[in-house]
């Protein structure tokens, strides 16, 4: 998902191919999906939907551990299992009680009828959770801990590897090992989304939950009790709280309510499968922004319902005068900027650097992700550095699309006025001048439409001009407005 353009799947071999899965493989590479081969046969994951059943009620008796128990989604599960009888809650954190609201949490749960017991640990630490667990009978294991560290593949290193890995993977590993032998009615591992079907810039965070992923189904096979839910983000809550609004809802995933992913974990409870993927999702939208046939499977998904933006942007441009469609694509960029960057279109000047904005590397592939599936135009991973602006970008984009904006000389001077609107911003007028300047851009549309147009309302030729050149083409044209309109009032010439 990071780089599109080098897309072109994967095929899991066995360890020790035999003949027939490598007479297989042809096929498998035609395939461009995520693909196994086993026995000469090829398997392909997909997300099917889940039918909306009534769960079922059983009250969760005994001891139920709840790792990251004392915030976020683990602190939700609790209140959840307390409200449906829990007995005893054994909520661990690293922080135990110094973790801020733990006190709170704890008084909440136990108002509800729940023994609870706070306990700091680590569950990436093996030893010290073999020891929070020894003499304990659990009846129940949610494991919710996990941290993020996110980052494109480029930035990532072993050490992030391994300290997403450590919640994640090693925790649940550790406590698939050290449950052996403890009457267990569920163990619940919460996954993400981004390990089911990607997630840019989680490289790391998507390989843990796939693990993740791959210990339920282990456990199942093995007869042991485990339900794997790829959690899409919450509301307000979780891991994904810090992302701007915009950010979370690009590709089609939108924040859920705590009640209603709440619901679905008892639901998937009741089903039966070893995972789901949860979430708030317009899945055609979802499926579009990846690649591969994952979501085949789902209502509304499909190589005839999935809309192609690059054809309704070509087909808007083609209905649109020469003249503006540079507009267009102007707006397009600065509204997917927006997007990444969290910020209102209408704040955004289109002539300041995308890192005076607070784009990184990973926000500058998402913006690289979005214009590419709106486009069509294949854009390299440097996109934002080669074009550092949103009206250099829009530029590049009207050039590789052919877009005619008509006469090149207009081209220039239009150019040029939105750099001198750019500085015009960034000069911070008093309100005299700004007046002033109103007054002069209505004497010069004036002039164009009724054909009065003079020497001084002219257009110069603006492509060779500096700064200090436009700024002094500023001040003569002000001045020439206050002779026009009589005005004498003093004006500030301060710049920044």
């Amino acid at each position: 998902m990071e780089a599109p353009r080098l897309h072109g799947g994967l095929v899991d071999l066995p360890l020790r191919p035999a003949a027939g899965d490598l007479a297989a493989l042809p096929a498998a590479l035609a395939a461009r999906d995520e693909i196994a081969i086993r026995d000469g046969l090829l398997y392909a994951r997909r997300l099917v939907p889940v039918p909306r059943t009534e769960p079922a009620t059983t009250e969760p008796i005994g001891t139920v551990l709840v790792t990251g128990g004392l915030g976020g989604i683990g602190a939700h599960v609790a209140r959840r299992l307390a409200a449906r009888g829990a007995e005893r809650l054994l909520l661990v954190g690293r922080r135990g009680v110094e973790t801020p609201g733990a006190t709170e949490l704890r008084a909440e749960l136990t108002a509800l009828g729940t023994e609870v017991e706070i306990a700091g640990c680590d569950v990436a630490d093996r030893e010290a959770l073999a020891g929070l667990l020894a003499g304990r009978s659990l009846t129940g294991v949610v494991h919710a801990a996990g941290v993020l560290d996110d980052g494109v593949l480029e930035a990532l290193s072993e050490a992030r590897l391994a300290r997403v890995f450590a919640a994640k993977a090693d925790g649940a590993r550790f406590l698939h090992e050290l449950t052996a032998g403890h009457p267990l009615r569920f163990f619940v591992l919460c996954s993400s989304l981004a390990g089911t079907a990607g997630s840019p810039g989680q490289g790391n965070y998507a390989a843990a939950n796939a693990v993740v992923d791959a210990l339920a189904a282990h456990r199942q096979a093995g007869g042991l009790p485990a339900t794997s839910l790829a959690w899409g983000p919450w509301l307000d809550t979780g891991m994904t709280t810090s992302w701007p609004v915009g950010s979370r809802s690009d590709s089609g995933a939108t924040p859920m309510p705590a009640d209603r992913a709440l619901d679905a974990l008892e639901r998937a409870l009741s089903g039966g499968a070893a995972q789901y993927a949860v979430g708030a999702v317009d899945w055609p939208r979802f499926a579009a922004a990846r690649p591969g046939r994952l979501c085949s499977g789902l209502p509304g998904v499909g190589a005839d319902t999935v809309p192609e933006p690059a054809s309704a942007l070509r087909e808007r441009l083609a209905a649109t005068a020469p003249q503006r469609r540079s507009l267009v694509l102007l707006e397009l960029v600065t509204a997917r900027v927006a997007v990444v960057s969290g910020r209102p279109a209408e704040d955004l000047d289109a002539h300041r650097p995308f890192q005076e904005l607070g784009l990184d590397s990973l926000a500058g592939v998402r913006l690289r992700n979005l214009l590419g599936a709106d486009t069509g135009v294949p854009l390299a991973a440097s996109a934002v550095y080669d074009h550092p602006t949103a009206a250099a970008l829009a530029r590049y984009l009207g050039d590789a699309l052919g877009v005619d904006e008509g006469d090149p000389a207009e081209r220039v001077v239009l150019d040029r006025l939105r750099e001198l609107e750019a500085a015009l911003l960034r000069r911070r007028p008093s309100a005299p001048v700004s007046e002033e300047i109103t007054t002069t851009l209505r004497r010069l549309l004036r002039s164009q439409e009724d054909g009065t147009a003079d020497e001084r309302a002219a257009v110069p030729d603006l492509s060779g001009a500096t700064d200090d050149e436009m700024f002094t083409l500023i001040d003569g044209v002000l001045d020439d407005a206050i002779s026009d309109t009589g005005r004498t009032a003093g004006r500030a010439t301060e710049r920044s």
